[in-house]
C-alpha cells in the first residue's frame, strides 16, 4: 500500500475531496456506460430508422447547444457540487421511468412511437448535462490544486474509461440475456450512489464574477477566450475534435446490427474496444510528465480520425475491433491534454465559461450526428461517418503543418 500511495499515477487520490468526487463520478460513469449499448440499440430496434437515431442525438444537442454557455456562468458563480448532483438525479429518474415503462409493457413494437419517451429522456438528460459538465471540469483545481490538474483529470477520465470497457460489454450480455429493462433498473441503482459520494463534496466557494448581468458574463467569457490566443487554439481544436467524433457513436448500432451483424453483444465490445484504447491512453497520461501536450492532442487528433475512417469502410469484424482500440486511445489523446492545456492557461475567474465552450461543441456534434443520421439514410451510413472522419484528419494534419504555437504546447 505504501508503495502504491507513493506512485505519481495516484497522486490525486491524496486528497480527501477528490476521492470523494471520484466516487460519485465513478457511480455515475458505471450507469452511463451501459446506457451507451442499450439507449441507441433500444430506440433503433423501436423505430428501425437511422433519422430517429438521429433524432435522439439531435433531442441530447439542442439543449447542450443553447444552455451551456449559461452553464458556465453558473459555474462560476455558485457552487458547483450543487450543479453535479442535480444533473446526476436527472438520471436516475430517466432511468427509472423508461425501465417502468418497459416493464409495463408500454414501450415496445407493439406501440408505434413509443420510442418517444427516449427521445424525452435525452432532451432531459441533455439540459441537465449540460449545466453540470462545466462545473465537472471547473471543480478540479479546486479539489487539487492546479499542479495536480492533469493528473487529476486522467484519472477520472482513466476511471471512465474502465466503466467504458467493461460497462457496454456486460450492458450487451444482459440485454442478449435477459432485456432491456435490466439495464435500466440498475442504471438507476448507480445513479443514486453517486448523487451519496458527491453530496460529501464541500461546497466550493463560487467566484465573484464582475458582471451579475448572465449575458454579459457570457460575452466577456467569449471576448477572454478571443483575446487569449494560446486558449482560443486549443478550445478550437478540443471543440473541432468532440464534433467530428460525436456522430460514430450515435451510429455504431447501425454498423453491429446491418453491417457487422454482431447484434447487442457485439455493440458491447466494440464500445469496450475503444474503452480499454482510451483506459491505456490515460494510464499513460496519468504517469507521465506534461511535456508535449500540444504536440499530443494534435497527433491525436489525426489518429482519431484515421482510425475512425477504417472502421467506416470495415466489413472485417477483427479489423473493426483494432480501430476501435485505436479510436479510443486516440480520443483520450486528444481531449485529456486538451482540457487540462485549458484548464492550465485560463484564468479562474473565467475558466467554468471556457469550460463551457467544449460542452455547446458536444451539442453541436449531436446535431452533426442527426445530420449524419440523414445522410446515412441516402448516402449510407459508410460514407457519412467516413466523410466526417476524413475531415478530422484534414484538419489536424494542417494543424500540425501550420500551428506551430499549438503544436509546442507543454
Amino acid at each position: 500500500m505504501a508503495f502504491l500511495r507513493n506512485l505519481k499515477t495516484l497522486e490525486s487520490f491524496k486528497s480527501p475531496n477528490y476521492r470523494w468526487y471520484f466516487s460519485g463520478l465513478a457511480g455515475q460513469w458505471a450507469g452511463t456506460s451501459m446506457q451507451m449499448v442499450a439507449q441507441a440499440l433500444l430506440i433503433y430496434r423501436l423505430s428501425n430508422s437511422a433519422i430517429i437515431l438521429g433524432l435522439l442525438a439531435l433531442a441530447n444537442a439542442i439543449p447542450q447547444v443553447v444552455l451551456s454557455l449559461f452553464a458556465g456562468v453558473l459555474a462560476d458563480r455558485f457552487p458547483k457540487k450543487h450543479l453535479i448532483q442535480a444533473s446526476q438525479a436527472v438520471g436516475v429518474i430517466n432511468a427509472l421511468g423508461i425501465g417502468i415503462a418497459l416493464t409495463s409493457g408500454y414501450m415496445s413494437s407493439e406501440h408505434t412511437g413509443s420510442w418517444w419517451i427516449i427521445v424525452v429522456a435525452g432532451f432531459l438528460q441533455g439540459a441537465f448535462s449540460a449545466l453540470a459538465t462545466p462545473a465537472r471540469y471547473a471543480i478540479i483545481p479546486e479539489l487539487v490544486g492546479k499542479d495536480r490538474v492533469m493528473n487529476a483529470l486522467s484519472l477520472s477520465t482513466m476511471a471512465q474509461n474502465v466503466f467504458q470497457f467493461v460497462g457496454p460489454a456486460l450492458g450487451g450480455f444482459l440485454i442478449d440475456t435477459f432485456n432491456f429493462q435490466t439495464i435500466y433498473f440498475i442504471m438507476s441503482g448507480f445513479g443514486i450512489l453517486a448523487m451519496i459520494c458527491t453530496g460529501f463534496l464541500p461546497a466550493t466557494v463560487a467566484v465573484q464574477t464582475k458582471s451579475r448581468n448572465v449575458l454579459k458574463d457570457i460575452k466577456e467569457g467569449l471576448k477572454y477566450t478571443w483575446s487569449h490566443k494560446t486558449v482560443f487554439f486549443v478550445v478550437g481544436f478540443v471543440v473541432m475534435g468532440v464534433i467530428i467524433a460525436t456522430p460514430s457513436g450515435a451510429m455504431l448500432s447501425i454498423f453491429t446490427d446491418d453491417i457487422l451483424h454482431v447484434g447487442a453483444t457485439g455493440l458491447g465490445v466494440l464500445q469496450s474496444a475503444s474503452g480499454i484504447g482510451a483506459l491505456a491512453a490515460t494510464l499513460v497520461l496519468a504517469s507521465v510528465p506534461g511535456k508535449r501536450r500540444g504536440w499530443i492532442m494534435i497527433a491525436s487528433g489525426l489518429g482519431m480520425g484515421l482510425s475512425l475512417l477504417i472502421f467506416a469502410f470495415s466489413r472485417f469484424w477483427p479489423l473493426s475491433i483494432i480501430m476501435m482500440v485505436l479510436f479510443g486511445i486516440s480520443k483520450s489523446g486528444h481531449i485529456t491534454p486538451g482540457i487540462t492545456l485549458m484548464q492550465t492557461y485560463t484564468d479562474r475567474e473565467y475558466l467554468g465559461r471556457v469550460q463551457s465552450i467544449p460542452s455547446v461543441s458536444m451539442g453541436i456534434g449531436g446535431l452533426a450526428a442527426f445530420f449524419v443520421g440523414v445522410l446515412a439514410e441516402s448516402i449510407g451510413v459508410e460514407w457519412a461517418t467516413g466523410g466526417f472522419a476524413l475531415i478530422m484528419v484534414v484538419i489536424s494534419a494542417l494543424a500540425i503543418l501550420g500551428l506551430p504555437r499549438l503544436r509546442n504546447l507543454e
